[in-house]
């Protein structure tokens, strides 16, 4: 499975999953539990707090890896100049 059949594949659009491609191209889906989002969102703001001044805070970021495609649910980037 490629990013683009997961893109328009009608049958994964709306999923309340996130969804990985491993280094097969296998896709799968994970459900996190609720404190999963919780503990998200106090990472965030954390170094919304601490970092927003040198960066920009994205919340469930594709990722690009040696082993597939990976979710990051908080990631920082540093600002551009």
């Amino acid at each position: 499975m490629t990013w683009e059949e997961v893109f328009t594949d009608p049958n994964l659009q709306d999923l309340p999953y996130k969804i990985e491609l491993n280094e097969w191209e296998q896709g799968l889906l994970t459900q996190r539990p609720l404190r999963h989002g919780a503990y998200k969102a106090r990472i965030g703001a954390h170094l919304r707090h601490t970092l927003i001044a040198r960066g920009q805070i994205v919340m469930g970021c594709a990722i690009k890896t040696y082993n597939g495609t990976k979710a990051a649910d908080v990631t920082w980037f540093t600002a551009c100049r």
